[in-house]
């Protein structure tokens, strides 16, 4: 398998399950943010969790730091994925046929670039519904 076919394959699989990603990628990296925030203001606290910190030594402000920018990409991540998942939902139930027109463009590129497949397969038959291509 070639690098490009590798490249296409993975980016399939990270549009179909970016709902996903992001949620796990939020969680993990609020465990990077709990336990650098632990390693670096609670390290002599009886509940902090000694092994970890000893395994991460000076390293826990890093891992405070990295937990923080990935906890926040990965949060602005899942908000927009909810966000475009909510405001598709809010066009597809549009009951005119002028209110779908004016919003159509909006509709199929937000489900052809920023949702799973099965957001464009609703989206044409939407359209369809209106007389649409």
């Amino acid at each position: 398998m070639d690098f490009e076919q590798w490249r296409h394959d993975f980016t399939e699989w990270r549009r179909e399950n970016m709902l996903a990603l992001a949620t796990v990628g939020t969680i993990l990296s609020g465990a990077l943010v709990l336990v650098g925030s632990i390693g670096t203001w609670y390290y002599d606290a009886s509940w902090a969790p000694t092994a970890i910190l000893e395994a991460l030594g000076e390293y826990d402000i890093w891992t405070l730091v990295f937990g923080l920018i990935i906890f926040t990409v990965s949060s602005y991540q899942l908000w927009l994925v909810r966000w475009y998942m909510a405001r598709f939902e809010e066009l597809v139930a549009v009951n005119s046929k002028a209110n779908f027109q004016r919003e159509w463009t909006e509709l199929q590129q937000m489900s052809r670039y920023q949702l799973p497949s099965r957001y464009w397969k609703r989206a044409l038959e939407a359209g369809r519904r209106f007389g649409l291509k």
